[in-house]
């Protein structure tokens, strides 16, 4: 119940602002506010924890392969905006799109504890990275170094992975894999209230 109540508050609070600006965090550089941005923008933790969950269900070479996939993955999505100088009016309403889609997609797979193999992992959390990382990409500003920043963004994306990985191989017992199922089918569900409220903002 305590897991639910806090999913469903914070995709609320993800539906209100059409997609966070990555301004510059007060006291740190550019490196750390690529670290801490994606961490408090709600539309991105949110997919991201999902997928540290998802990772950590992998049998150990899956698991592994999405380590190294998904922070590579994340600095090239993040970087390919800055290279071909997207902006948010670049993409008006798109990107609003990306970070609940992932969440939907990973939310989904985690509840249903989905395993596969090697390959197919690493190839999902690098389309899944790709993704994610560029609704990061298209928010620097002129004003911030776009090479910290993104490489601030890969090793937040590193550091949650390794630590969602750890937490469901340690916590073995089949009541805490139950709950870990429990929350990605609320992580789902709050991807698709967001999905259902993004659409109902877009202009007709």
């Amino acid at each position: 119940m305590q897991i639910r109540r806090m999913i469903l508050v914070g995709a609320c609070i993800a539906t209100f602002p059409p997609l966070a600006s990555a301004h510059p965090i007060k006291g740190v550089g550019d490196f750390y506010d690529g670290v801490l941005h994606p961490l408090m923008s709600l539309d991105f933790a949110l997919p991201l924890v999902a997928l540290a969950l998802l990772a950590g269900q992998q049998r150990r070479e899956a698991a592994t392969a999405s380590l190294g996939a998904f922070p590579i993955s994340l600095v090239v999505g993040a970087a390919i905006p800055v290279a071909l100088h997207f902006s948010l009016t670049g993409l008006p309403g798109t990107a609003q799109w990306f970070g609940p889609v992932v969440m939907t997609l990973a939310g989904v797979c985690v509840a249903l504890s989905l395993q596969g193999s090697t390959r197919a992992i690493a190839l999902l959390f690098s389309i899944l990275g790709l993704i994610l990382g560029a609704t990061q990409g298209i928010e620097i500003s002129p004003t911030m170094s776009a090479p910290k920043f993104v490489l601030g963004v890969g090793c937040s994306g590193l550091i949650v992975t390794a630590y969602g990985i750890g937490l469901v191989r340690w916590l073995r017992r089949p009541w805490i894999q139950i709950a870990f199922r429990v929350a990605g089918s609320w992580i789902a569900a709050a991807g698709l209230m967001v999905l259902a409220l993004t659409g109902n903002r877009l202009p007709r």
